[in-house]
């Protein structure tokens, strides 16, 4: 074999090995961008539960309610409290609105972000709130809550409390619930 044939070989061979390099980092890439999207997730899905863990304390969660029944009375403190819970969801709403726009929340999980904002914009406080806040966020994400609130009903505040514990107690006398 001569050193022309050996030359060549040696190309051949450092060819294939940058050949499966480059195959193996693909795969790096690959596995890195599910790892990161899944971080993503679990870090928005945290601070959903850490809003809602921190809002459904006892004297928190009875402003919040006080505030989404349109109590006619509520305090200026309370009102405070009430703006800094929702303004806290437009942020985290936001983020969600940022994430799907680049690509980094699917569509399935921004169809159900999107699910529970218009939920939350069919109270008559949370537009309120919304109204007086929107200017601090960015053309397009106000667009988007406009949008979703332009098509939400509103619908006064109600948790069904009697529905509640018919099904209950139809459950626990061994009813469907």
């Amino acid at each position: 074999m001569s050193l022309t044939d050996l030359a060549s070989l040696g190309s051949f061979v450092s060819g294939g090995a940058v050949l499966i390099s480059l195959l193996y980092l693909a795969l790096q890439v690959r596995h890195a961008e599910k790892y990161q999207r899944a971080q993503i997730s679990h870090s928005r899905a945290t601070r959903g539960i850490d809003l809602q863990t921190t809002f459904s304390a006892p004297g928190l969660a009875e402003i919040v309610m006080r505030a989404r029944k349109g109590a006619p009375d509520l305090a200026e403190m309370e009102l405070y409290v009430f703006s800094a819970y929702q303004t806290a969801l437009f942020s985290h709403w936001e983020d969600s609105f940022y994430q799907h726009a680049e690509g980094l929340m699917g569509d399935r999980a921004f169809k159900t972000a999107t699910n529970l904002m218009s939920a939350s914009l069919t109270n008559v406080a949370t537009r309120v709130v919304w109204r007086r806040s929107n200017a601090a966020f960015h053309a397009d994400f106000r667009g988007f809550i406009d949008g979703l609130q332009a098509q939400a009903p509103v619908t006064p505040y109600d948790l069904a409390l009697d529905e509640w514990n018919a099904e209950v107690a139809a459950g626990l006398a061994g009813g469907a619930a």
